[in-house]
């Protein structure tokens, strides 16, 4: 299948662009990149979906080929922006699959806008970053730079989320896409990630949700994933061995695997 291209201009201004394949009239997924990546974090993934899915790849606010406000960096923006995203296109809900900041704002969405949200599948994920040290020192490195963003910093950030070797072809898009973003994006999403706690509304999340974790992850340890499994009434944990904080990069097939079975577990 090849993805279509296009782009929508939410209420509030922000140009979305998105990428989408598959059915229309099919069960619809939308993939939500992490920090500071674009829709181009979910290339290697989509081959391996099958046409009943409908997968929508948006770019969100400030990363990729987005517009780049001066201010709305906060988890509950990215929030407020996938749900009027969605009615820009006309769906009612949806199942959500995020990665790394992408599911923190995933879970802001079913919090927020539990209508909106059919299911929840959650890579690389926490409920907070407040009290991460990794996340903390990544925080101080950015807000010691400037524009332009240092390629070096973004070749080895890249380099740290995988355990298995990279695509090359694929590493240096995603290097391209990260490089886009001005250094005011980085410092107020990550500030924005650091703000984030939302253990207190994680029982509130009443849609089917897997966690996907691999043991390997620095940014996100086990007991993040014990706490998302004890609150979130409706969840279940699948364990990567070997793999860090993007088994969706390293293992996609995997990742998909886990995605039908939450499609079946939905629709059956």
């Amino acid at each position: 299948m090849t993805a279509t291209l296009n782009h929508v201009e939410l209420p509030n201004g922000v140009r979305i662009p998105y990428a989408e394949q598959g059915d229309r009239r099919g069960t619809p997924v939308v993939f939500l990149h992490g920090y500071p990546d674009s829709r181009h974090a979910f290339d290697t993934l989509l081959p391996f979906l099958p046409p009943s899915v409908r997968a929508i790849v948006p770019t969100q606010r400030g990363f990729g080929d987005a517009s780049r406000p001066e201010t709305g960096y906060s988890m509950d923006d990215f929030a407020a922006d996938v749900a009027a995203f969605l009615d820009a296109i006309d769906i009612s809900s949806a199942i959500l699959v995020g990665h790394s900041m992408g599911s923190i704002i995933a879970q802001r969405v079913a919090v927020l806008y539990p209508d909106r949200v059919r299911g929840l599948l959650l890579v690389g994920t926490a409920s907070t970053f407040q009290s991460n040290a990794v996340v903390n020192e990544l925080a101080d490195a950015i807000s010691s730079m400037s524009d332009p963003i240092d390629p070096d910093f973004v070749r080895e950030f890249q380099a740290g989320m995988f355990t298995r070797p990279a695509p090359p072809t694929y590493f240096e898009t995603l290097i391209r896409e990260n490089l886009k973003v001005p250094h005011r994006v980085w410092k107020a999403a990550i500030d924005g990630i650091m703000a984030f706690d939302n253990r207190n509304d994680l029982p509130r999340i009443n849609a089917p949700t897997v966690i996907a974790w691999g043991d390997q992850d620095e940014l996100c340890p086990q007991s993040e994933q014990e706490v998302l499994l004890a609150a979130i009434p409706d969840s279940r944990l699948v364990v990567y061995q070997g793999l860090g904080h993007a088994p969706n990069w390293d293992e996609p097939q995997a990742i998909v695997g886990n995605l039908i079975e939450l499609i079946a577990r939905i629709e059956s």
